[in-house]
């Protein structure tokens, strides 16, 4: 089902809730993958938060037409290059410009609840970051 947008600030500086089975966000993970595809190519990820949810789940474009789900994603490793980036947000107007470091190593839980581990680059780097500040409570 596709949810509306979250813009209220207060809600989305709320960190989310650890997530303990796949279970407990099935409809979530539907509802997140199934919003950010509504959005087309406006949207690069979608934070749980952002529809809504309390519980960490973020949906990730990996390319033109994939999203991957990523359930309690946290950084593990990360660059000590830096670069100054330009984004936006489904949740906000307009563009900010924010710090991100140029590759993160990022663990996290698929959809089938399987640990992985995924070295981010590039925009896709850009867009776990600009995701895993929003479960953090954090925004641009």
């Amino acid at each position: 089902m596709v949810r509306e947008i979250v813009t209220d600030i207060d809600f989305l500086e709320k960190p989310l809730e650890k997530v303990e089975s796949a279970e407990e966000v099935k409809e979530l993970a539907r509802d997140l993958l199934d919003t950010a595809k509504h959005h087309g190519k406006r949207c690069l990820g979608l934070s749980a938060n952002q529809i809504g949810g309390t519980k960490k789940v973020v949906a990730v474009k990996i390319t033109e037409n994939d999203f991957i789900l990523m359930i309690n994603p946290t950084i593990v490793k990360k660059s000590t290059q830096c670069y100054v980036a330009t984004e936006e947000c489904l949740s906000l107007e307009g563009a900010r410009k924010t710090m991100r470091n140029r590759w993160v190593d990022v663990m996290y839980r698929d959809s089938g609840y399987h640990i992985k581990k995924m070295h981010c680059t590039g925009l896709v780097g850009q867009i776990v970051q600009h995701e895993i500040d929003h479960t953090n409570g954090v925004i641009i």
